[in-house]
């Protein structure tokens, strides 16, 4: 019978067997799982007001039915309705409700076809629209003007 206390060189060469053998293993599942390659809006982007859908591509199709999107602003949470994919390996939903300034955090949960899940999460800044000066300075026409 070996045993590794007489054998400290095949001790450490059984031990960094294991090693890169588990180290691999962990590689291949995060090579398997769904990961986010873009979104609208993008990480530490600025949205403006009417801010009205989000959406995150990954790097493989997902399963619609046990993925999900959330999205919360300083307010708290807002509803996301009609979460649907438009086939480009994409979550995308319409943002239901009164969408305020400040900072908004996307979560998104991917499940892939193989069972695969991931999390992630993506931040950015809504902000209002700047508005259009006004043409005369007061925004009135003379009459006449026309556009």
């Amino acid at each position: 019978m070996i045993t590794l206390k007489r054998r400290p060189a095949l001790a450490v060469l059984v031990g960094t067997f294991l090693a890169v053998g588990a180290a691999c293993a962990a590689q291949s599942q995060d090579e398997s799982s769904p990961a986010a390659v873009r979104s609208t809006p993008g990480p530490g982007g600025v949205a403006t007001i009417p801010f009205t859908s989000v959406r995150v591509w990954f790097n493989e199709e997902t399963d619609l039915a046990q993925s999900s999107l959330a999205l919360a602003g300083p307010d708290g949470s807002l509803s996301l309705v009609g979460v649907h994919s438009m086939g480009e390996g994409d979550l995308m939903a319409a943002v239901s409700g009164a969408v305020v300034p400040g900072d908004h955090t996307l979560t998104w949960t991917a499940v892939s076809a193989d069972g695969a899940t991931a999390t992630g999460d993506v931040r950015f800044t809504v902000v209002e629209a700047e508005a259009d000066p006004a043409p005369d300075g007061d925004g009135a026409q003379a009459p006449g003007d026309r556009d």
